[in-house]
């Protein structure tokens, strides 16, 4: 069996439901940072200085997040249709100008009402 101790300097009315929360956070976080390291490359560095590791870390970080955010979707990374490589073949065919789904955010101009949902959603570390 395995056991953690920490150590804090928090108020001693702090409840023992947020220390548990924040363990439980710092272990998301390690595991996120293992998550980069494994696929997105972020250990794999070869740099000669601070901006060029900082210009890799970045990339291997966005790289993670999309890797996540497509994991969480569950789908496919590029559901779009495929055409022929004919550039002449079905030409017409296909939709002039295709749509994108509304995110219910409102065009400059416009007034939100009230049910409108909000374009993205916050999530807390609980929900993960």
């Amino acid at each position: 069996m395995e056991h953690d101790y920490y150590l804090s300097n928090a108020s001693p009315e702090t409840p023992l439901k947020e220390f548990a929360r924040v363990a439980k956070a710092a272990h998301r976080i390690e595991e996120c940072f293992q998550r980069s390291k494994s696929e997105a490359g972020l250990a794999d560095y070869e740099v000669r200085n601070w901006k060029g590791w900082h210009h890799h870390q970045t990339l291997s970080l966005v790289a993670t997040w999309f890797i996540v955010c497509e994991a969480r979707r569950g789908k496919k990374m590029d559901p779009g249709h495929y055409h022929p490589s004919n550039p002449r073949g079905n030409r017409h065919d296909s939709p002039r100008r295709m749509r994108l789904p509304p995110t219910g955010t409102p065009r400059p101009g416009t007034k939100a009402t009230s049910s409108e949902k909000p374009a993205c959603q916050v999530l807390s570390l609980d929900a993960a």
